[in-house]
């Protein structure tokens, strides 16, 4: 009986000392995993904070074009090109659009050239 007793005793002894070494391994990876999701969290959050803080063009730039501005002065105003949107031609005349990206989400501004000229203009959430 004795002898049952000490190989149960071994037994629960060993299962113990099993349980615990998975729980500590579990520990350690679970801290390297968590420690990895958090850096990916962080990582993602300063590419959003850059994109918010990055932008083509700005309300004031954007106040400063005027009718009739070519689209390389509004090019040197603004410091950057413009996203070609469309072109349209009627009667010989010319008329192309373009957008300039604002600082936050959605932030923009479409300007339309009839013959290389500022001929419209409209923003959305510009800063």
């Amino acid at each position: 009986m004795k002898t049952i007793l000490k190989v149960i005793l071994i037994i629960v002894i060993i299962w113990l000392a099993f349980a615990l070494l998975f729980c500590l391994w579990g520990t350690f990876v679970l801290k390297k995993t968590s420690d990895t999701v958090v850096d990916a969290g962080k990582e993602f959050v300063n590419t959003i904070q850059e994109e918010e803080t990055k932008g083509d063009i700005t309300l004031d730039e954007f106040n400063q074009i005027k009718v009739g501005m070519s689209y390389s002065e509004v090019v040197k105003l603004v410091g950057a090109e413009g996203t070609f949107s469309s072109e349209t031609q009627i009667g010989g005349k010319n008329y192309k659009y373009y957008t300039w990206d604002g600082v936050g989400v959605g932030a923009s501004a479409s300007i339309s050239f009839y013959n290389n000229k500022v001929y419209s203009k409209t923003q959305f959430n510009l800063k």
